[in-house]
């Protein structure tokens, strides 16, 4: 059963949790929040957090362009990596991850929307 709130959701799992973010969406505090959330409930639970450099909510960029597939195979790749780490991504316009290890599933939710799960 969903919790009413998105951090009800993932209190007590330790499923691999991905979040996605366009730095233009303007929902981007909710998002940190949830991953912080995350964190903060289950600090070992590996975590993956990729920002969309001038994406939008649906990942799209000003050139109308959408940065969803390539989300989709980083995910993909960090999923399948039995050594998967919590780390930081940024998508660039071109289309490549960068990637930083710092610190799961995606949360790949209608409209980017991480508590519409």
């Amino acid at each position: 059963m969903a919790g009413e709130r998105a951090e009800d959701d993932v209190h007590d799992s330790a499923v691999p949790l991905f979040v996605a973010q366009g730095s233009r969406d303007d929902t981007t505090l909710a998002a940190d929040l949830f991953a912080l959330e995350a964190i903060r409930q289950q600090p070992k639970r590996p975590l993956r957090y990729v920002v969309v450099e001038q994406g939008d909510h649906a990942f799209e960029t000003p050139d109308r362009k959408s940065h969803l597939a390539e989300l989709f195979d980083d995910f993909l790749t960090w999923a399948l990596d039995p050594g998967r780490q919590t780390s930081l991504g940024t998508l660039n316009t071109n289309g490549l991850v960068h990637s930083g290890t710092t610190c799961g599933a995606v949360i790949f939710t209608p409209h980017g929307r991480p508590d519409a799960a």
